[in-house]
């Protein structure tokens, strides 16, 4: 009887140094694919503004406006593109004055948001966003009727966190003279 107990000992024993043996051989391979399929990124949050962007008469400072959908903004080229009817024009920032936005026109795909007389309408304020880097104002890809403008430390500090359940409608841009950074007047419809 007491063969039986030291042979399940010795058995044991050899099992557990096996397999210990086992996996010295085995832990190199998975930490290097462990360490592999590992990727840490960081979270990428769209903390921006969303516009939207009813019709816009570009004054320039020379010449007639030019009216049409606003289908382009390059930051880096410094230009921007209107689109009227099919026909497109590219116009370089050195020749704008003003951008105004026509507000008795519903943006182009929210018929259901139309600004008339704004001046009348209580639920409507008015804000002056000054000095918003014009690498920071991006057309949304897949709609004519929107932008982006990324939250600025201004617009926090003056005009607190952006309400989710508002419309922020584009009146105006104003381009400054180095073209660095423009003012953006918008309406806020609660």
């Amino acid at each position: 009887m007491k063969v039986v107990p030291k042979v399940f000992l010795i058995t044991l024993v050899a099992s557990v140094v096996g397999l210990v043996g086992c996996n010295k051989n085995l832990l190199p391979e998975d930490t290097k694919s462990s360490n592999s399929s590992l990727i840490i990124e960081k979270s990428t949050v769209d903390d921006s503004i969303t516009l939207l962007l009813p019709q816009v008469v570009v004054e320039l400072k020379q010449g007639k406006p030019k009216s049409g959908w606003l289908t382009k903004f390059d930051s880096q080229k410094k230009e921007m593109q209107i689109t009227l009817n099919g026909f497109s024009q590219i116009v370089e920032f050195t020749n704008i004055k003003k951008l105004k936005f026509i507000l008795d026109r519903a943006p182009y795909s929210s018929p259901d948001i139309l600004v008339r007389n704004e001046k009348q309408l209580s639920n409507i304020k008015q804000q002056t966003w000054v000095g918003i880097p014009i690498s920071d104002f991006q057309l949304r890809k897949d709609r004519i009727d929107q932008a982006k403008v990324k939250q600025s430390n201004y617009i926090l500090d003056n005009f607190g966190q952006v309400l989710s359940d508002s419309s922020y409608i584009l009146e105006a841009i104003e381009l400054d003279k180095s073209l660095q950074k423009m003012t953006l007047k918008v309406l806020l419809t609660t």
